[in-house]
């Protein structure tokens, strides 16, 4: 009996949910698990969809998406206007905060079905997985140490998507100046060498999707100031002018903040980049 009252409740769902503010949606993804699978059925509501507080969830346009996109997530920060979210099963909050106006919805149901294929889909997970990296040469006793990695807008397994972003923290150590060796002011910059045939490689627009900002700190100084040093967006780079990759100049010991964020709709093809960059004279 339960099972005769359980297949009628779908379709007479799906005959008012244009009536009254519900959707009905397909998940695709992991990202909510293990409450919400991919495959199953969820019904939103509209209404009093921005009330929404700390550990509800809601449906929103995807932060950096595309138009339509939306992202089925746990609330886990609210503020006057805005509310930070985040997958049960991702290691940190999602990129952006999400304005009322980004809000299409509350969690009203769970229906665990896994054969909706053509109802419209809602991205409860990452749904092409970015992973990006840094490494970093240093030349003639400049030295290079990178002090910790923080992520936006991750998954669970530290692959980001549009929206998101990884910021080093670096401790960069100048060479010391000796005649003839080591100049007074050194550089930290892009390998114009090592990044350009990523322009036209097979991750490509991954490496045209990326903005990349710098802001650092005199080590040498007591309570010195953080300050911005570059902000790159590598669709506008050009390798023959090499201001376009240059993120720091300096005399002195720098720690610096180097963010990538990645911009735009990336392919979903679980692309993979390490951006190289120079440090030293």
């Amino acid at each position: 009996m339960k099972v005769v009252r359980y297949v009628f409740l779908v379709p007479l769902t799906i005959a008012i949910a244009g009536f009254s503010g519900l959707r009905l949606l397909v998940v695709d993804g992991g990202s909510m698990a293990p409450l919400i699978q991919q495959g199953d059925l969820v019904i939103t509501s509209s209404l009093g969809a921005t009330d929404v507080g700390p550990g509800g969830i809601i449906l929103a346009h995807r932060y950096g998406g595309a138009p339509g996109e939306l992202l089925l997530h746990r609330v886990v920060e609210r503020g006057a206007g805005w509310r930070i979210t985040k997958g049960d099963a991702n290691q940190s909050s999602d990129a952006g905060r999400v304005a009322d106006s980004a809000v299409a919805g509350r969690l009203l149901a769970i229906i665990p079905l896994r054969s909706f294929a053509t109802l419209s889909s809602v991205a409860a997970a990452f749904a092409g997985h970015e992973h990006i990296g840094v490494s970093i040469s240093s030349a003639a006793g400049a030295t290079v140490t990178v002090e910790s990695v923080a992520l936006s807008g991750a998954d669970a397994t530290g692959r980001i998507l549009p929206g998101g972003s990884a910021t080093w923290r670096v401790l960069l150590t100048p060479c010391r100046p000796t005649i003839g060796s080591c100049p007074l002011a050194q550089q930290l910059r892009i390998d114009a060498s090592g990044f350009s045939p990523l322009m036209g490689g097979s991750a490509s627009a991954l490496a045209r999707a990326l903005r990349i900002t710098t802001r650092c700190q005199d080590t040498s100084t007591v309570d010195a100031v953080w300050a911005d040093s570059a902000d790159i967006f590598t669709a506008d780079w050009l390798a023959t002018n090499a201001a376009t990759g240059l993120l720091a100049t300096t005399s002195s010991p720098l720690r610096c903040d180097i963010q990538v964020a990645v911009l735009g709709s990336v392919p979903a093809q679980g692309l993979t980049i390490t951006l190289p960059l120079l440090w030293g004279p």
